[in-house]
């Protein structure tokens, strides 16, 4: 992940904590990077680009699994602005 790519996954979690979603940093450890949200009921969505482009995992609050989607927003080069609407989306239908 470079610079640029960290940069805008800070500026997608400065712009979700904004908008009141407990968003955070993630590193797997193993390389791979993405963006954490913790729903008031302990319900989690991850946000990652493992292959290439943005996607998500949805798991209940004792870590099974409920669904997953994929974007087609490149994990290099995209637009913060994007990936926020997306994440947002993900978390209201997630709360509903």
């Amino acid at each position: 992940m470079n610079e640029l790519t960290n940069n805008s996954i800070t500026k997608v979690i400065d712009t979700l904590r904004g908008r009141d979603i407990n968003a955070q940093y993630w590193h797997s450890g193993g390389g791979i990077f993405g963006i954490m949200i913790w729903l008031p009921d302990g319900k989690s969505i991850f946000w990652g680009a493992p292959d290439g482009t943005w996607c998500y995992d949805y798991n209940a609050a004792d870590g099974d699994h409920i669904s997953s989607g994929f974007t087609d927003i490149p994990c290099e080069r995209f637009d913060p602005l994007v990936l926020s609407q997306a994440i947002t989306g993900s978390v209201q239908v997630a709360s509903s």
